[in-house]
């Protein structure tokens, strides 16, 4: 153990050894004497790595365990880390490249505040998610022993009814669009698909012989099935199979999810007068349709690929008119009986109540 020379480099190198652990790597320097004080830095870091490991937190900085989490984290667990990643962006701006062990549960608090003045309580939520997802791998990994977000709590959330585009605002969104957007747009409405499980859809995973979609690039990872509605089915069979993707460019090269077209569906659907309406209503507005109009709950989840229908609460408000309505499904158990003039006398049959 200790700095040595290696053929491949004009520098020196160190190796430290702790109990089996062993760290290598260049010093970048030639002097020896420097060389060495490094050696004895890193070893040094071993040791505390081993008997103290939340001092790691003094050395890694919130900008390396952003990094950190990514690769580690949700590369390998999500599918949407590209989600995490953009809104890392924005807690990198307000953290800024500090040492890990000095953001405290008022700085979190500081956030939360700042952010309210530009984006709404549910995105603020979002991001406060992500930051207790760092920090909980953080304290996990040994790079710190405090989790500042632990006591933070995340701002009440009011549910908005669910709204359901009529059938001519629903047209008009379509008729809006480019050409190529339209049968995105039908299969949006009409299956209920996320964004993302849209622009990754292969022809193999569509049958349009028995009219049904197999959905594998979902969320929870788990594959689910959806049946293809005639007006899809009819748009799909018309669309030029460029390559396995369904929806590509002329190259046949899969649609980006956000960018470009992220700013088409903006001017499709300003154009059709609906200015706050977002992609991924157009899935609420799937399953709220669906609900409206009599389906089940239970295939409702399924045709989403909700774990639970707790996540279906939302549209509970749409049901409402149907659960009045299949109160008339019951039977009927008084004889009806020819309406009579009430009698003017009291019934010698009815007994007279008499306060106590």
């Amino acid at each position: 153990m200790g700095i040595f020379k290696r053929r491949d480099s004009p520098n020196w190198w160190y190796r430290a050894q702790l109990r089996g652990r062993i760290i290598t790597g260049s010093t970048d320097t030639l002097e020896r004497r420097l060389a060495y004080r490094i050696y004895l830095e890193k070893h040094r870091q071993l040791v505390e790595d081993h008997h103290l490991p939340y001092q790691k937190g003094r050395r890694t900085t919130f900008f390396k365990m952003c990094e950190l989490y990514i690769e580690n984290h949700a590369k390998v667990n999500k599918s949407s880390w590209r989600d995490d990643e953009r809104i890392l962006q924005k807690l990198k701006n307000f953290f800024e490249d500090v040492s890990l062990i000095v953001i405290t549960s008022e700085d979190v608090e500081r956030y939360k505040g700042s952010r309210r003045s530009i984006v709404k309580d549910a995105t603020i939520n979002r991001e406060l998610t992500i930051l207790k997802a760092i920090f909980k791998r953080a304290v996990i990994w040994g790079y710190t022993h405090h989790d500042p977000t632990k006591d933070v709590r995340p701002y009440r959330e009011e549910r908005t009814p669910v709204r359901i585009l009529s059938s001519e605002e629903r047209q008009r969104l379509i008729e809006s669009a480019p050409e190529f957007m339209r049968p995105i747009l039908v299969m949006a409405l009409k299956t209920g698909m996320r964004k993302g499980e849209i622009m990754s859809l292969q022809w193999r995973n569509v049958d349009l012989e028995h009219e049904m979609i197999s959905v594998t690039h979902t969320k929870s990872r788990k594959l689910r099935e959806v049946p293809i509605h005639p007006e899809l089915a009819d748009m799909l069979k018309a669309l030029p199979r460029v390559s396995e993707h369904v929806f590509c460019d002329r190259k046949g090269r899969k649609l980006c999810v956000d960018g470009k077209l992220r700013k088409i569906f903006v001017e499709s659907r300003n154009k059709a007068g609906l200015p706050d309406l977002t992609f991924h209503a157009l899935r609420h507005n799937f399953a709220s349709e669906l609900v409206a109009k009599g389906a089940d709950l239970r295939t409702v989840q399924e045709y989403l690929g909700h774990s639970s229908l707790i996540l279906l609460q939302r549209y509970a408000h749409v049901s409402k008119g149907i659960w009045r309505s299949t109160i008339q499904l019951l039977g009927r158990d008084v004889r009806e009986v020819e309406t009579a003039k009430p009698p003017s006398t009291p019934s010698a049959e009815a007994p007279e109540l008499v306060a106590a």
